[in-house]
């Protein structure tokens, strides 16, 4: 009987030890609520998008595009979340959201805030040649059962201004630096970064990303390169298209969906295509980074 108890305790242990140690990121540009979607408006896949969150269970996920509706859709149905971000048009409730959610039975919040990517960025502002305010939310959270803390933000760059893009990444860029020595988070501090950056991830615009940051689709031994923007459904393979369109930088157009991170381990980067009831959840697909946290220094 001892030694069943001490191989259930064990057990339990170990589990526990996996759970601290795996880390499952999402992003998704949920594709914002606009009746002209027609049949792929969001009352008709708000469903399929809820049964895609319960599937996957991200521990953290970064969503772009959201409106009202739709946040306060996903906030009722997804109980053990929490959501930080703010509309960005006037810093509430009012226009796209980039929300953050995570799952409130791993982590706690310790702050969080937002910023406006442009010459102004405590200020609803406009930055450079973009066509839209945009908005980057980050926020500090704490490992409960490891005590570890981590920065996560989640964006969407500017998909017309071309010194817009360049601009926001530098300034996202410093942002982090700016964040990680405010909050003591280390030298080797957790950072990690969801977005719909409307760029691929060879464009040089990375460049001071990737001075501080790793990108998971490149570095994750099992990786998904394929489209991420689908266009509900009229957009090419990025195979089928090269075969036809070989010197073209097809990438840059569709395969703009991406996860950086810093000190942890990727296992495997998903780009989600599943069917989850209606053909299309978004325009876009989910994508996914499935790391291991490394051992405390």
């Amino acid at each position: 009987m001892k030694r069943l108890i001490f191989l259930l305790v064990l057990g339990l242990m170990t589990d526990c030890a996996i759970a601290q140690s795996y880390l499952k990121v999402m992003s998704y540009n949920v594709r914002l609520s606009v009746a002209s979607d027609s049949l792929n408006a969001w009352p008709l896949r708000c469903g399929a998008s809820e049964r895609m969150l319960q599937l996957e269970r991200p521990a953290l996920l970064g969503l772009q595009e959201a409106c009202p509706d739709q946040v306060e859709y996903l906030d009722t149905v997804l109980p053990q979340y929490r959501r930080v971000g703010v509309g960005r048009e006037d810093g509430k409730a009012e226009g796209e959201m980039m929300a953050i959610y995570f799952d409130t039975t791993i982590f706690d919040l310790e702050d969080w805030g937002n910023f406006w990517l442009s010459e102004t960025p405590d200020v609803p502002s406009l930055g450079w040649d973009a066509a839209c305010k945009r908005t980057c939310t980050w926020a500090v959270l704490l490992l409960r059962q490891s005590g570890r803390r981590l920065l996560f933000l989640d964006t969407h760059l500017d998909h017309i201004g071309v010194v817009a893009r360049e601009q926001e990444v530098r300034q996202i860029a410093d942002s982090i630096k700016s964040l990680v020595v405010r909050f003591e988070l280390g030298e080797q501090p957790i950072v990690l970064l969801t977005a719909d950056f409307n760029t691929g991830a060879a464009n040089r615009i990375f460049k001071p990303l990737k001075a501080i940051l790793n990108e998971a689709k490149e570095n994750a031994p099992v990786s998904d390169h394929e489209y991420t923007f689908n266009g509900f459904g009229g957009v090419q393979s990025v195979a089928e298209h090269r075969a036809m369109n070989p010197e073209e930088d097809y990438e840059d157009q569709v395969v703009i969906d991406h996860i950086f991170y810093s000190n942890i381990q990727p296992l495997a980067f998903r780009v989600l295509r599943g069917d989850y009831g209606v053909p299309f959840i978004s325009d876009h697909f989910p994508v996914v980074l499935e790391a291991k946290l490394s051992p405390r220094e």
